[in-house]
């Protein structure tokens, strides 16, 4: 779950900025997990490596604290070429669901 204090805390308690911020990652990312199933389902490590990284990065800036090492673990694996477990995929779509509820939530 991102952390909405310490988010709002780098922006000086600027709420406004932090829906903004938070609105902004919902619009760019609200159908990662589809991505990623997809991704997965064609065994393209490329892209799956190209979809978490860009997740890892937005989701760090955003003081996410549970999905990031996850995302950052399947990240490594696909990097690598390598396909994460099924059990990986699973639980990085699980995360991504409660972030978009959360972040639909605070906007």
């Amino acid at each position: 779950m991102i952390n909405i204090t310490a988010l709002s805390d780098m922006f000086d308690g600027d709420i406004e900025c932090v829906k903004e911020l938070l609105g902004l990652y919902l619009e760019c990312n609200a159908d990662a997990a589809t991505t990623i199933e997809a991704h997965y389902s064609t065994q393209d490590t490329e892209a799956l490596f190209h979809v978490f990284h860009t997740l890892s990065g937005s989701l760090s800036n955003l003081c996410e604290e549970d999905a990031v090492p996850l995302i950052r673990e399947a990240e490594g694996i696909s990097k690598r070429g390598e396909m994460p477990s099924r059990q990986q995929i699973d639980v990085i779509q699980q995360h991504l669901s409660k972030i978009a509820e959360q972040v639909s939530l605070s906007v």
